[in-house]
């Protein structure tokens, strides 16, 4: 099976067994592009952020909440 460079939220779900909301909001978070109202992200994107977060041992489901500052925006004490 040919692996597509570009990656919908579908196809990250379907890939990497992702549920729809951990997917789009990684879609959202990472640089992307729309066309019409289908985004795509570059899987090479998505893979360096994996694998970054698999280094550091953190729990991307709690990265991506909402609510959470972004790293170096001061929320931390």
């Amino acid at each position: 099976m040919e692996r597509k460079e570009l990656l919908t939220v579908e196809g990250i779900r379907k890939e990497y067994g992702m549920g729809r909301e951990t997917a789009y909001r990684l879609m959202k978070r990472l640089p992307h592009i729309r066309v019409g109202q289908v985004m795509m992200m570059r899987r090479s994107d998505l893979e360096e952020y994996l694998a970054k977060a698999a280094r550091e041992r953190r729990d991307i489901r709690a990265d991506l909440e909402p609510n959470k500052n972004p790293a170096g925006a001061g929320g931390e004490r």
